[in-house]
């Protein structure tokens, strides 16, 4: 995996390439079209000097997902700015529910599209620190799940991943 700026890249990208890209509020208050997988954990009040009002920014900011079809999925958080809503596509909350991503004491348990996988949090080995980071973990995995790809490959990925600089 090489991190580079999209825009530097963008004529190597075709249908079978995968981009992860993290957009600010101000990046999605134009978007027209959303990702196959789209995550959108939190919604805090910032940026109000930009927005009209705060229901503004949170429109801006669900607008991560608001052109997904049903073939697509959304990862949402616990924000009470997100408890109502009703995606298109595929929702996976971060709650106890068909599709969902949670810690559950020592352990992962992911459950997408009627499956349901559970990893022991010991087998995970980072670098990262934080709580934080685990949760940012449990939602990768979960968009490994869905994309079909080896979780154990992943969980080995992980512990070799640093973090990035960007100075």
């Amino acid at each position: 995996m090489v991190l580079q700026a999209v825009f530097d890249t963008i004529d190597e990208i075709d249908n079978d390439s995968i981009c992860v890209m993290e957009l600010g509020c101000h990046q999605l208050e134009y978007m027209r079209h959303s990702p196959h997988i789209s995550v959108l954990l939190d919604v805090y009040e910032e940026h109000l000097d930009h927005y009209l009002s705060m229901q503004h920014y949170v429109d801006s900011k669900k607008n991560i997902y608001r052109y997904q079809n049903k073939d697509d999925y959304i990862l949402l958080g616990n924000s009470p700015y997100l408890n109502d809503e009703k995606p298109i596509g595929t929702v996976v909350r971060n709650i106890d529910s068909a599709n969902s991503y949670l810690i559950d004491g020592d352990k992962f348990i992911i459950k997408v599209n009627g499956e349901t996988i559970t990893i022991p949090i010991s087998k995970i080995h980072t670098e990262l620190q934080g709580e934080h980071n685990l949760g940012n973990i449990l939602v990768c995995l979960t968009i490994i799940k869905i994309l079909g790809f080896d979780i154990d490959d992943s969980i080995k990925a992980i512990a070799s991943f640093k973090g990035y600089s960007f100075s």
